[in-house]
């Protein structure tokens, strides 16, 4: 195993909570779709009177739609992320200046 102690190279992994909210996001949208499943499944069984096969077949189904969307919301996620550590510095959001507030030159506040 080759170990690159040089100072003057980054990191090749360097500690990002946003990383960690990516396995969150997935794990909160598998549940959510094998739980609609679910439940679903029960109401269209109560409905029709088809006892376990409605739900067995949403709950088999629902497995390869988490997939589906667990790996399209990771690689979106990967690819934010990305993007917002390519660019070398943090990047923060300025919250924005309602439209309805007036400046001190404009006869606004005059903080006295």
């Amino acid at each position: 195993m080759n170990h690159n102690n040089d100072p003057s190279k980054p990191p090749v992994f360097m500690f990002d909570p946003r990383v960690f909210s990516i396995g969150g996001q997935v794990g909160c949208l598998t549940l959510f779709v094998v739980m609609a499943a679910v439940g679903g499944g029960i109401w269209l069984d109560n409905f029709f009177g088809t006892k376990p096969i409605l739900m067995l077949v949403l709950v088999i189904g629902s497995g390869p739609l988490a997939l589906y969307l667990a790996v399209k919301l990771a690689v979106r996620s990967v690819q934010n992320l990305n993007l917002s550590a390519g660019s070398g510095k943090a990047q923060t959001l300025k919250p924005a200046k309602p439209n309805n507030q007036t400046s001190e030159k404009e006869g606004g506040i005059t903080g006295e």
